[in-house]
């Protein structure tokens, strides 16, 4: 029983550190493609990784889509598909900003 309990505090802590990885992860992704694409477009002023931050929470909690269904044996899984989907972002946003 013992172990269960430091198993569930470990995987608590590192969903903890997971989590705050994947904001600052997708921060750093919006506030790349805005500012290779936006201010050159529009003349829109450029963000922050703060702003960004606060723009990626309020898009969450907009389209926010809750799956009940997954385990969490799935969350490494979860994690490299937001890390490869943010670096196709980026690859996209960097190859529109060389038209622009």
């Amino acid at each position: 029983m013992e172990k269960n309990k430091e198993l569930s505090a470990s995987t608590f802590l590192g969903l903890q550190i997971a989590l705050i990885f994947s904001v600052l992860w997708q921060g750093f992704i919006l506030m790349t493609a805005w500012n290779l694409l936006i201010p050159q477009i529009f003349d829109l002023p450029r963000l922050t990784l703060i702003s960004a931050i606060a723009i990626g929470c309020v898009k969450s909690a907009v389209f926010l889509k809750l799956d009940t269904e997954k385990e969490a044996e799935d969350v490494p899984i979860l994690l490299l598909q937001g890390v490869v989907n943010g670096g196709f972002i980026m690859l996209v946003s960097w190859i529109l900003s060389l038209f622009v």
